[in-house]
């Protein structure tokens, strides 16, 4: 069985909150695959199998997202550590389109964790993330 999505997005990170935030952005959460770099068994990469964390370049392979949404720095540093194919190194700056591969653009933001429990950071993550909607409005349905 074969989806076709107006466009394939990848994001990092975790939780419902996303999917509320794709909703604010009216983006259909169905059009967005999820994944967490670091699946066994903790949530922060460095502490990663690095077994596991290679498995997120061959998802990566798979999806082909058009844009990858990386959220917190150690998740940004993890990413450029794999090196994958023709992929420029991730941008320093949160809330900045820039572009990863030929085929996809990536966006850094904060790690939303901290965004559920604090008020500031909950602004830095929503300044940054709104450009995923700007991003999507932009792009034709598939």
């Amino acid at each position: 069985h074969v989806h076709h999505y107006r466009a394939t997005l990848e994001w990092i990170g975790a939780g419902t909150a996303l999917t509320k935030a794709l909703g604010r952005l009216r983006i259909d959460p169905l059009a967005v695959y999820g994944t967490l770099l670091a699946k066994c068994p903790c949530g922060d990469p460095a502490l990663a199998d690095p077994g596991c964390v290679a498995r997120f370049a061959e998802e990566f392979a798979i999806v082909q997202p058009k844009l990858l949404v990386v959220m917190g720095a150690a998740t940004a540093r993890t990413i450029d550590e794999l090196r994958l194919p023709m992929a420029q190194p991730l941008p320093g700056q949160e809330g900045v389109l820039s572009r990863l591969t030929p085929s996809c653009e990536v966006l850094l933001t904060p790690d939303i964790d901290g965004a559920l429990d604090d008020e500031a950071d909950k602004r830095a993550f929503w300044s940054a993330f709104r450009m995923v909607g700007e991003w999507w409005a932009a792009h034709p349905p598939y």
